[in-house]
């Protein structure tokens, strides 16, 4: 099976996180949203952060094959838009379940 692989940057530090490989570019998204209301340094700079898609993993033979460029899929400062926020800017979370609460959900 072709799995895209697809890995963070860091625009402050200049560079790349190490790549992790995924079936679908949905759960990639998923994973650097998770990644950002997590309390840490990536939360305190969502800013700074962006996530890339950086080419193809195959699998079956285990051939790994990268764009001319990587490609651009979501900032972080994107995705925080979308996070419902307390006012005083800490994320909201569902209190039964400890997951973030999507908006229009």
């Amino acid at each position: 099976m072709i799995k895209q692989m697809y890995a963070m940057f860091d625009s402050a530090a200049k560079c790349y996180y190490t790549p992790f490989a995924f079936n679908q570019e949905a759960e990639a998204v998923r994973l650097f949203r998770t990644t950002l209301t997590n309390d840490g340094p990536i939360r305190d700079h969502y800013a700074d952060y962006h996530l890339f898609c950086l080419g193809e993993f195959d699998d079956s033979n285990g051939v790994l094959t990268g764009f001319s460029e990587p490609r651009r899929i979501v900032s972080g400062h994107e995705l925080h838009e979308t996070l419902p926020l307390k006012p005083n800017g800490a994320i909201q979370f569902d209190e039964d379940s400890s997951q973030v609460e999507h908006i229009g959900t």
